[in-house]
């Protein structure tokens, strides 16, 4: 099947499979008017429900009727209540069915998700069966956009179009060209990716309206090579900046590599002067790289101060994400047609790799799909590509005399410290690092080539004791010993006609032809060739195996002949052999090495063909448990070291020379003679005996020797390991290939160990996000087991799952497609979604807290459940509807996730296809969670209680299930399962998150909370933890990590103006000084924002000197403007010299009085807002007159006698010195006032409702008061 285009064009994609009905009518399939819906509502089979209908109380009631309920086009609700919501969907997307079975499934979509049990995305709450022209799908990712003002616009024009209709848009800008960068056409200087981002945000937030209830939601992310990454990281602790959207970088294993190891990373971009950059630049380095673009260094920098950078950043500002990119996509189902590209680790030309098929040069791999041997000794799948040209490469030598050429990016399996193996690149390697080497086994080729033993064993007859010769003149090298009886001991190297002069006829040496190619290749008459075996007297017994395979190739018939006492030849001329000979066996391909032949045929004939290598030319010696093969040239010992490493035996190579040598004719030719010994030694000696069976008897007997004499229980130290002895950087520059391995290793063999692959690119452009929820709360039966204690229903749970997958898949095929693009993506794809909510609500149920190991195996088994339904599901839904368009079944059983399913599943799936390629996911449930009244996805539960204000006063939201209990309990203790999300661990959030990526085989969205004393070296810790578990990204809230806008010290406007002012005489007076401590008194008071702190610090002439506030949550907006408000009425006073009173008196008589959306109280005891708040005890702090007595206001301005006084310690950090004098006249004068509860907690100001109640979770924000959310 063809494979998806990953250009900007995704319309060549499989158009011609897809239905086109969609675009043909304009609209969705059932696309009506309102008119039309009544008509529809008749359709409908489910026309009752006998049950009680769920009573939609507080919230719940108002976010259904807001978001999900349908309306006519005057506005007037036409369903109000869930069961009449159901109905529509059910019926909406039972019409993908076919018609004699639609009533059945609508019955059943509908039973599923009656209760709120399965809880689809709210695209599909509100639109299915409505006939309107909106999507079902919740996010779309749209290609980068092209480097030029066009290529913005247009991706701008997308994501307006996109978040009109309710989607959500992720969009990578590393397409974008540096800030400072020449722009030519224009010429001027480009202003980069960050400001771009500015754009983009601006339309999410203030431009697109979605439905009238929410803004849009964006994300954006840069790469981390990507030159501006360092703005694109601290840009969010400006909010004034960039706060329409959010933000993540996508990080490579190498980048996290190069952290652990303080390594330098370059920031780098490609050529703005490479001629085909405005063509071929998409935003993958990668692929621009294999493609043979050129790159520019912009900077260098170490990656550690990334790494803190980002991790600062996030402690700030809560701000950016962090996605590991290389590990989401390593793990994605659908490797095998997206296609996926390497950080360019790259090996040269000749690089000899293991396959199923045999052994290849890596450059013949290029642009093919093939098995190779990984890590664990397992076939995988993996996929060959140019990946760089003319690199520059590194000598990699390792202690088995092997030499590796690679790129200094390419990565290694080094040994760690700790056992297992972790990836180092060239460049970072050392001297004593230890590499896997393949282990021992046979290895069962499944060569296309069908060559036999025999075969093999005459070639390497030919290549051991054999000759090719031009007629008249001898063209090769050989190996003659001066004593045939010692022939393995003296081998001495010179041409055959030299041997033949030496010895005579009479004592004719055994010879080593190694062929060479460069003669061969002269295209020399093939009836100018001559060809020759040689054998001893011991060797006779072989030589007929050998001549039946010569007189196979021929026509005339050669013989056995004596060629001297103990001599015999068996020769050819025949142009007809030679012709066989080469084409048949390939052995004029190579230069003076083994065969190509060889290295891609099946087991049996490489087998023989050591066999007759090592039986006509080896040496075996049962004493030294030594196995030697001896050759004049280098290439030739490299290819048997290679050939023998893919079978696990570990050969060394040994130079010598022999000069001075006496001849048997008593003659010394004054030569120096280099030879190469091809060593086995020991343990080594031992598996070539295991492995390979020698036809020569005597050489076979002491194999047998060795092994059964050899001590098994002898401890090999380097058994399965290589060490390297040097790495250089060379002056060489090539072209290079690299594999990419899709496993969890990401390993494969190369001749004399094993190496790294590279990581994998993202998802193309277009594809798109399909959700849904199971509520796992609704599946918790309470006190029907027999010990009375609740239980998770797994068996009703798994069915429903199937059920709710059935839907989501015919969600694809009812949806309203705007762009055509997003409807190839997802018909080929059919990709869903399906997802948790609840998993919080379910744990209380069962009195397990979250993240105790307790609750591991429960969480465990419940996301088992739903993966293992999941896959069943689509593999049966594949029997009935057909397997998504682009499924391969050899390749998708290769898949990460695909190979964790169990084996009956798998067997399904084969048998039968599937219908989905990726199916789970954890997405955001904000208001999804909310109508249902449940936990959000896999979060716990944020706060257990909430203050909600509204026009007709206010009201605590408690969490259901903690109400019931506080009802059930009164004056208990809180159990400890009820556990908020700021009361866990950020450790025991990951690991619940964690647990739960072991089955999802797309990504989870969570957010990890933590407390406002985390410090940035925690969070560096938890963000090394999500990368070592196996996260694929995270998102982080520190309490208190948005206060404010930041200006670093270096900005050049704030030199600028610093400069100016030395210019000029100041106009104001300065501000007093602040002495090192001050005494004041702060007050605890209740303001419609919530409960806060007011200090008011006097100087020694009991003057008012600053203010500090502190209300509601830090971090939030409101804290925000109330330190604001502090800061300047401090500045105020400072500056006021001795009038510091009456200027106190002034704000005093400018803030009483403000109003908000809300008041507290009422007649003298009302505070209007928190400014008036301020007023009143500003007023009362200095009682501003003896005849004017203190206000008694709801202020709660009492000291208790327990606690001391609390001072600023003047630093600006809210610490605070404790001053133990007690002012009882002041405690004697305020009213007494109950507090809130303590379990009341306030969020952040919503900008919906202007409630304190608009909280993180799952990385987005949502308000428990109105139920608005930027997602």
């Amino acid at each position: 099947m063809k494979k998806p285009n990953k250009s900007n064009k995704p319309k060549e994609l499989h158009t011609q499979q897809i239905s086109s009905n969609a675009r043909k009518n304009g609209l969705g399939k059932h696309a009506t008017s309102d008119s039309q819906y009544q008509g529809f509502r008749s359709e409908m089979s489910i026309v009752s429900d006998n049950s009680t209908p769920i009573l939609m109380e507080g919230i719940r009631g108002k976010v259904f009727m807001d978001r999900y309920a349908l309306r006519a086009k005057d506005g007037t609700h036409i369903e109000t209540t869930p069961e009449e919501m159901w109905k529509r969907v059910a019926w909406g997307i039972s019409q993908a069915e076919k018609p004699a079975i639609r009533q059945e499934w609508e019955q059943k979509f509908y039973d599923v998700m009656k209760g709120f049990k399965f809880v689809p995305g709210g695209r599909i709450l509100s639109g299915a069966g409505t006939g309107y022209q909106v999507t079902y799908f919740n996010c779309f990712v749209i290609p980068s956009p092209q480097d030029s003002r066009d290529g913005i616009i247009d991706a701008l024009k997308q994501l307006v179009e996109i978040q009109s209709r309710s989607g959500g848009v992720g969009l990578n800008l590393s397409s974008l060209r540096p800030k400072g960068a020449r722009v030519k056409k224009v010429n001027g200087f480009s202003s980069g990716p960050v400001t771009w981002a500015g754009l983009f945000s601006y339309a999410t937030h203030d431009v697109v309206q979605q439905g009238g209830s929410r803004r849009g939601a964006t994300m954006l992310m840069l790469h981390d090579w990507h030159p501006d990454v360092e703005e694109f990281i601290t840009v969010k602790q400006d909010l004034s900046k960039i706060n329409g959207a959010n933000l993540s970088v996508c990080v490579s294993d190498g980048f996290m590599e190069a952290v652990k190891k303080d390594a330098d990373w370059d920031l780098v971009y490609p050529d703005l002067d490479d001629p085909h950059y405005d063509e071929k630049w998409d935003g993958e380095l990668d692929s621009w790289k294999a493609q043979g673009g050129t790159v520019k260094v912009y900077k260098t920098v170490k990656a550690k101060y990334l790494w803190d950078l980002i991790c600062e950043a996030a402690w700030r500002s809560a701000e950016p994400g962090l996605h590991f990119l290389e590990r989401s996509n390593a793990r994605s189902n659908t490797w095998y047609f997206e296609r996926l590209v390497a950080t360019n680790p790259s090996l040269r030309a000749g690089t000899k790799v293991l396959t199923k098929e045999g052994i290849f040069p890596i450059e013949s791999l290029d642009k093919k799909r093939f098995y190779v041997k990984n890590l664990n000794g397992e076939w995988s799948l993996a996929e060959c590509f140019l990946s760089g040209k003319n690199k520059t490469l590194y000598k990699v030598s390792l202690n088995n005399g092997r030499e590796i050429y690679a790129t200094a990016e390419h990565k290694w399996p080094t040994l760690s410290v700790g056992g297992g193996f972790g990836k180092v690149t060239t460049d970072n390697l050392q001297i004593g690092n230890i590499l896997p080497f393949p282990k021992v086994e046979h290895i069962q080729f499944e060569s296309v080539t069908k060559r036999s033993r025999a075969q093999g064993f005459m070639l390497g007859w030919l290549y051991g004791d054999g000759w090719i010769t031009q007629r008249g003149k001898s063209m090769l090298s050989s190996i003659t010993h001066v004593d045939r009886r010692a022939a393995s001991s003296s081998p001495v190297y010179m041409t055959a006609g030299e041997g033949l002069l030496i010895n005579g006829l009479d004592n004719q040496p055994m010879s080593h032809q190694a062929i060479s190619s460069n003669q061969l290749e002269k295209q020399l008459p093939l009836n100018d060739l001559s060809f020759g075996f040689l054998f001893s007297e011991e060797d006779k017994p072989l030589a007929d195996a050998v001549l039946q395979e010569v007189n196979k190739l021929k026509k005339e018939k050669s013989t056995l002949t004596r060629a001297g006492d103990n001599t015999y030849t068996i020769q050819s001329t025949s142009s007809l052999f030679a012709e066989n000979l080469f084409n048949l066996f390939d052995i004029n391909k190579k230069e003076n090495g083994i065969p190509s032949s060889v290295w891609q045929s099946g087991t049996e004939f490489i087998e023989g063909f050591i066999d007759g290598l090592f039986s006509s030319d080896g040496f075996v010696s049962k004493d030294a448990r030594r196995v030697v093969f001896t050759t004049k040239h280098k290439k030739m010992a490299e290819d048997v070291q290679d050939l023998l490493s893919f079978f696990g035996i570990k050969a060394r190579i040994r130079r010598e020379e022999a000069s001075n040598v006496r001849f048997p004719n008593g003659k010394n030719y004054y030569k120096t003679y280099e030879r190469y010994d091809v060593s086995m030694d020991g343990y080594n000696a031992v598996n070539f005996g295991r492995m390979f069976t020698l036809s020569h008897n005597r050489k076979q007997q002491n194999l047998l020797k060795i092994v059964s004499e050899y001590n098994p229980s002898r401890k090999e130290a380097d058994a399965g390991l290589v060490r390297i002895t040097a790495v250089e950087k060379t002056v060489l520059q090539e072209d290079v290939w690299d594999i990419s391995v899709y496993d969890q290793t990401h390993c494969f063999y190369i001749n004399g160990c094993i190496t790294g692959n590279c990581g994998e690119q993202p998802l193309g452009p277009w594809a798109v996000c399909n959700l849904g929820a199971m509520n796992l709360s609704a599946y918790v039966t309470e006190n029907h087991s027999p010990d009375g204690e609740a239980r998770f229903d797994f068996e009703s749970f798994g069915q429903d799952v199937k059920v709710a997958m059935r839907l989501m898949d015919n969600v694809i095929d009812q949806t309203y497609y705007f762009f055509p693009e997003n409807e190839d993506c997802a018909k080929n794809i059919r990709r869903t979604g399906l997802g948790i909510m609840g998993l919080a609500d379910a744990l209380i149920k069962m009195k397990l807290r979250y993240g105790s190991p307790e609750s591991e195996p429960v969480i465990r088994q419940i996301f088992q459940t739903l993966r293992d339904s999941a896959y069943e599901a689509s593999a049966d839904n594949a029997k009935e509807k057909g397997s998504f368009p682009l499924f391969d079944k050899e390749k998708y059983l290769q898949g990460y996730h695909i190979k964790q399913l169990p084996e009956p599943i798998r067997a399904k799936i084969a048998t039968q296809g599937i219908r989905n390629a990726v199916l789970l996911t954890i997405a955001p449930t904000g208001t999804t969670s909310l109508v249902s009244g449940v936990s959000s996805g896999v979060e716990p539960v944020y706060e257990f209680s909430f203050l909600r204000r509204w026009r007709g006063g206010e009201e605590i939201i408690y969490h259901p299930l903690f109400d019931q209990w506080r009802k059930d309990n009164p004056g208990s203790q809180k159990p400890d399962y009820f556990v908020s999300a700021n009361d866990l661990t950020p450790w025991e959030h990951v690991k619940v998150q964690a647990i739960a990526q072991e089955y999802i085989d797309s990504s989870i969205s969570k957010t990890v909370n933590a407390p406002n004393n985390h410090t940035v070296d925690d969070v560096q810790s938890l963000y090394m933890a999500a990368y070592d578990v196996g996260l694929k990204g995270i998102t982080y809230m520190r309490d208190g990590s948005r206060q404010g806008v930041l200006e670093r010290v270096e900005s050049p406007s704030i030199k600028a103006a610093e400069d100016k002012e030395k210019k000029v005489e100041p106009v104001v007076p300065a501000p007093v000084h602040r002495p090192m401590v001050l005494r004041g008194r702060t007050y605890k008071v209740t303001t419609p924002l919530g409960e806060g702190f007011i200090t008011i610090n006097r100087d020694d002439k009991d003057q008012p000197f600053e203010v500090f506030i502190t209300v509601a949550k830090g971090g939030s907006h409101t804290m925000a403007d109330a330190e604001a408000l502090g800061r300047l009425i401090s500045m105020t006073l400072r500056y006021s010299g001795d009038n510091r009173r009456e200027i106190a008196t002034k704000i005093v008589q400018q803030l009483r009085g403000i109003g908000g959306s809300s008041h507290i109280g009422f007649g003298k005891d009302r505070v209007m807002s928190l400014a008036d708040a301020i007023a009143k005890v500003l007023a009362e702090d200095m009682a501003i007159t003896e005849a004017e007595k203190p206000e008694q206001v709801p202020l709660s301005l009492q000291e208790s006698h327990s606690e001391p006084i609390l001072h600023t310690n003047g630093l600006g950090t809210h610490k605070t010195e404790v001053d133990p004098v007690i002012v009882p006249e002041i405690a004697e004068q305020m009213p007494m006032l109950t507090l809130s509860p303590r379990e009341t907690q306030s969020g952040d100001l919503c900008p919906e409702c202007g409630n304190s109640t608009f909280v993180m979770e799952e990385g987005c924000q949502k308000c428990y008061s109105c139920g608005y959310s930027k997602c």
